[in-house]
């Protein structure tokens, strides 16, 4: 597997207190994968979320097995993900933390689970991250121009309740 880290990357993107928060969340969560979904589609932001949402559902099926849809939160896959360039080339950046059974499943499985899903689209995942903040940076930059809540989204959302 080859290994993409983050070191390129400059924090160069101020960072609000609301941006603060949620890079507070992911580092509370661990999270240790960053991948970016391209859809390379016009689709609207809620039906990207969706996908996300289905990307999620198969990758627990596959990591935690039948009932997978019945463990609780805690055990499932985290994710956090943030819309970019919603009216021109609309992509989620998102920070990830697999559950411990999800270790096993590789990134070019996670790959092929999202270009399934859509055949044009492809999923970049950078999986060495040493420096979560630098992510978060990152991912949360575009936030702002719509209601903030609408930029981005917990994978809890997609969770039977």
């Amino acid at each position: 597997m080859t290994h993409q880290t983050f070191s390129t990357i400059k924090n160069i993107y101020p960072i609000s207190p609301y941006r603060e928060g949620l890079i507070k969340i992911m580092e509370d969560q661990n999270c240790d994968l960053f991948p970016t979904f391209v859809v390379n589609r016009n689709i609207r932001i809620a039906y990207a979320k969706k996908l996300v949402g289905e990307w999620l559902a198969r990758v627990d099926h596959e990591a935690l097995g039948r009932n997978w849809s019945k463990k609780c939160s805690s055990q499932r896959t985290f994710l956090i993900g943030f819309f970019e360039k919603p009216d021109t080339y609309l992509h989620v950046h998102a920070a990830v933390k697999l559950p411990e059974a999800g270790r096993l499943v590789s990134n070019k499985r996670l790959k092929k689970i999202w270009k399934k899903l859509i055949p044009a689209g492809s999923l970049h995942i950078v999986d060495n991250i040493r420096d979560i903040r630098k992510v978060g940076s990152y991912i949360t930059k575009d936030l702002g121009g719509r209601r903030q809540e609408e930029s981005w989204f917990l994978s809890s959302e997609f969770h039977k309740r």
